[in-house]
């Protein structure tokens, strides 16, 4: 049978238009959020207010994660937060075989920081970093239990101005630094000291 030209125009505007929604639906995705809580429950229970940062757990291949310029961004993002984050030379003069003992300096919640992945293979090309750092709050009467707090940051970085502007890439991960950790603790909820609180 042959088919007449508006019959031919029909059947292919049929055949295109699902294609064509299609592409339009995937482009229109939802982006996945940089930040994911895992827990929060136990914060209001406990609400802690002097915390040791441990010594950040790098696990990403080959351990490249700038791990004492993340812990310093996190101490100072707990400070924005209203937290009291104990110093932390006076930590690591409390450490035992690199680890800290809860509870031996009388704080009330330990913030662990691990790197699972800090992801170089798009620098040299891109000057992008693929990051995944989790960060968990424990309490310190109870190490060993649910976390008062955590949450996941899951993100490729764009640092391409950082790169063109810094004179140094430990500059430009002191940056990424800053940028996990202020993205992580806006998820954290902010200590609100009652007025007759004396470790404000």
């Amino acid at each position: 049978m042959t088919l007449s030209r508006p019959q031919i125009t029909a059947l292919s505007t049929l055949v295109i238009l699902p294609l064509c929604l299609s592409c339009e639906s995937t482009a229109k995705q939802p982006d996945v959020p940089a930040v994911a809580v895992m827990d929060h429950a136990g914060l209001l229970a406990v609400s802690p207010a002097d915390i040791v940062i441990a010594p950040v757990q790098d696990l990403s291949a080959g351990a490249v994660a700038p791990a004492a310029d993340l812990r310093r961004a996190f101490q100072r993002g707990l400070v924005s937060r209203r937290y009291s984050p104990l110093a932390l030379e006076y930590v690591d003069a409390q450490l035992v075989n690199a680890a800290f003992v809860a509870g031996s300096l009388r704080e009330e919640a330990i913030l662990e920081i691990r790197v699972m992945s800090w992801d170089m293979s798009l620098w040299d090309l891109h000057s992008a970093i693929s990051v995944a750092v989790e960060a968990r709050l424990m309490d310190s009467a109870d190490p060993g239990g649910a976390p008062l707090w955590g949450a996941r940051f899951a993100k490729r970085i764009n640092l391409s101005s950082e790169r063109h502007s810094s004179p140094t890439q430990a500059l430009v991960m002191g940056r990424a630094a800053d940028m996990v950790a202020a993205d992580l603790l806006a998820v954290l909820p902010a200590r609100n000291p009652s007025p007759g609180d004396i470790r404000r």
